[in-house]
Order: C-alpha cells, then structure tokens, then sequence
C-alpha cells in the first residue's frame, strides 16, 4: 500500500494545488483529475480496511498508518467522528436487541425431531425466560467492553501520533475545536443509551421490570464485571502502544504517571465513569432495597404475632438470622449495595429491638426483690435471652463477611445497641437478686461476660 500510496503523490499535489479553483473545461488536466478522483477514493478505502484491521486486532502501527493517510487527507477528523458514530449506532443496536421481549420469546428450537410444539420461553419468572435475558445481557457486557477498547485504542494512537511533517499530533486536530475528548464523549453516549433504553423497558415490560428489580445484583455484578475488564483494557492498551516502537509518538510519560485522557483508571472532579455506568441501573436499585427490607420485616413481624408475650423461640431467630445473612451474601456483588442493605438490616434489629422490649414486664412485681423471681421477670429474662442469641448470631454472621465495608459493619454494631436497654434493666434485676437463684446465676454471667455493664 505504501508504494501505491507514493505513486500517487505527485497527482495528489495537483489535486491540492486545484482546490478552490475552477479547472472545468481545461482539457489537458481533465484526465489528470479524473485520475485523481479515483486514486484518491482508493486510498480512502484502502485506509479504511486498514484502520478497521487495526481497531479489531488493537494494532496500533496498523492504526497509526491509516491515521495518517486521512491527516494527509484532510479528512482525519471526519473519519474518527464516522468510526466513533458507527460504534454508537452500533452498540444502540445491540441494546436493544438484548432488551427486545419479542426476541426474549422467541420459540426455543427443539434439540430432537419429530413431532411436538416447539418450547416459548413464557414472560414472568419462568426459568428459559429468565435463562434467555441473562445471557442477553452477558453478552451486552462483551458488546460494550469490545466497542470501548476499540474506541479507548484509537484515542490512545491519536495522543501518541504526530504528523512527521508538521510534529502536529493528531488528537489536537480532533479536540482543537473545544470538543470532548473521544473516549469521554462515547462513554458519556454509551450510559445514556443505557439509560434511556432500561427506562423505556421498565415502561414498555412489566416481566424486564420485575426480572431487574428481583435480580437487581446479578445485574449490578455485571456491570462491575463490565468496568473491571474495562480497566485491564487501559493497562494492556498503554502496554501495548508504549511497546510498539512508533517513532512518530511524543515522548513518554514519566514513571508514576497515569495518562489524563484514561477514563477508566483516573476519575475526573466532574465526572465519575463508573458512577454514570451504575446510574443507567439505579432505578432498579430503589425497588430492590424496599423488597429486601420487606424480606427482613417478615419474619420478625411473624414471630411477635399482634397480642403475643412470648419472645421468639431459637428456631424462629434462626429463620430472622438466616435472613440476614442471606441478603447479605446476595449484596456481596458490590460494596455500596452492601452498605445500603446493612442500613436494611439495622432497621431490622432496630424493629427486632423495639418488638422485643414491649414484651418486657414493667408491673410492680417485675422489680420486686423481695421473693424469688415473678412471672413478669421470667419473661423478661426470656427477653433478654432472645435478645442476646440475636446479639451474638449477628456478630457471627459479621465475621463470616470478609468483603463488607467497614462502614457497613460499623451501621450494624451501632444498631445492636438498641438491645443494650433491655440487657440493662435485667442487669439491674440481677443485681439485686444476686446469686439467690441458682437457675439464673448462668444467665447473669453471660450478660456480665458482654462487659456492657462494667
């Protein structure tokens, strides 16, 4: 291509020289611009298979080659706007096919023949339908990631390369006119797709809506999946286009330094990519976050029934703590839903704490020191018994979660001090009685042993 390209420059001088004057009707050059024409959309296209080549395979001498063709051109700046647009349009295109419930219920080809209807993945929460938007979406994620590292690739050569005429480097051309730089500008583009397309389903697909709102992490999990391949992509990219040996790149950065133009590795003041990625998703959060809460409040609601006096049974805190811990290990995906499940969780032990000490007798005779214990002080060791394996499973619950955030946890052990009053007033008893009663001598050492009270 390289021989071609220099056969033609001569010609090519002399289509330049002619611009901006009217040579029609010479017939000594009108061969000549003929010819030019022709050579000139040649090496377009032939500078268009080339770039293509180099984005798909992330080669940047290939890449680098084709940008300069189009400088020399003219047309450097037209040509990245109609690559970056097509990757658009084409990722536009494939969020909506991913999120098409046409498509979603599309008759399953039978694996056997002979006779028989063919399988329909149903709408609702029927698992070939649920199986079907999943890999959807898997493949979503692969989509975006290969269409942002092709685009983050291209920036990368147009920051490095420079014209070996003019020393202009070539993104200067593209964002000399005050324009965003192109990653940015995609990326920007991309979330709002998203955004846009998630919201027209959540109106459009009452089954889509229900299918993200109840699998709202495993969505979540994705795109954080999403962002960290995008974020391996930045550090083998540099890699790459360091180690590619163009001698028309400007000088390297100094060691220590990250690129400014990274997206992916640097957050800007006014800007968070990530945080524009998961806000395409956030509607689904809120939803998510009513229905864990919901979760939580059953089964506390269903052990202390309306009229009840009786503190739940080791077998029904089990049912609260599995619960727990359960919502837990779902938020895992990521630490900001873990925080704002926690915040669920401490509402639940707040409402756990508050039920409990309603059951607490404070007639006279539950602070009677006098005789042995009364009926209304039994109850309230009971209470506190309850209150205290609640205590204790959520610790141990806690320190089965390596990945929670700090703050996460610090919201779940500033809760458990709503159950500090009950232990309090049945300390106080304790106290009083003394080691009288024999039967509760063990119970008031494990409460002593908590070292709240000392």
């Amino acid at each position: 291509m390289r021989m071609r390209v220099n056969g033609w420059v001569i010609g090519l001088v002399r289509y330049y020289l002619s611009q901006g004057v009217d040579l029609s009707g010479i017939e000594v050059i009108e061969n000549d611009l003929l010819f030019i024409a022709r050579a000139r959309l040649e090496v377009e296209n032939q500078a268009k298979r080339l770039l293509e080549q180099g984005m798909e395979t992330q080669n940047p001498t290939q890449v680098g080659t084709a940008l300069q063709v189009f400088y020399n051109l003219g047309t450097l700046k037209g040509t990245i706007n109609n690559v970056v647009d097509g990757y658009q349009v084409s990722l536009e295109d494939n969020i909506s096919s991913a999120l098409d419930i046409k498509m979603l219920t599309q008759p399953i080809p039978a694996t056997t023949r002979g006779p028989g209807r063919a399988t329909m993945p149903t709408p609702g929460n029927t698992p070939a339908f649920r199986a079907a938007l999943w890999t959807n979406m898997e493949k979503l994620m692969d989509q975006i990631c290969a269409a942002c590292g092709q685009v983050q690739h291209l920036q990368k050569v147009l920051t490095k390369k420079r014209d070996p005429v003019t020393h202009v480097c070539f993104i200067d051309e593209i964002t000399k006119d005050g324009h965003a730089d192109i990653l940015c500008a995609f990326w920007n583009s991309v979330t709002e797709i998203l955004s846009v397309k998630f919201q027209q389903t959540t109106n459009s697909s009452t089954f889509l809506k229900q299918a993200f709102e109840g699998e709202y992490p495993k969505l979540l999990r994705l795109y954080n999946d999403l962002w960290k391949r995008l974020q391996q992509y930045s550090q083998s990219i540099q890699s790459n286009i360091t180690t590619s040996g163009n001698s028309d790149a400007p000088p390297e950065l100094p060691p220590g330094e990250e690129d400014p133009q990274d997206l992916f590795m640097l957050k800007k003041q006014d800007y968070d990519p990530e945080k524009a990625l998961k806000n395409s998703v956030q509607l689904y959060e809120s939803a998510y976050l009513s229905k864990s809460l919901s979760r939580l409040f059953d089964p506390v609601n269903l052990v202390f029934p309306p009229g009840g006096r009786n503190p739940p049974s080791n077998d029904e805190l089990d049912s609260i703590i599995k619960t727990i811990a359960s919502e837990f290990n779902v938020a895992s995906v990521d630490p900001n839903l873990s925080l704002a499940v926690a915040r669920n969780v401490a509402k639940t032990i707040q409402l756990f704490g508050v039920k409990s000490e309603q059951l607490l007798s404070t007639q006279g005779d539950a602070s009677q020191v006098i005789g042995p214990l009364t009926e209304g002080q039994r109850r309230n060791v009971a209470v506190v018994n309850s209150l205290y394996t609640l205590y204790q499973s959520v610790l141990k619950v806690l320190s089965t979660l390596s990945s929670l955030p700090l703050a996460a946890e610090q919201t779940i052990r500033t809760a458990l001090e709503v159950i500090y009053r009950p232990f309090q007033l049945c300390y106080f008893v304790f106290c009083i009685h003394g080691s009288e009663q024999k039967e509760h001598s063990t119970t008031f050492s494990v409460y002593a042993s908590l070292g709240l009270f000392v």
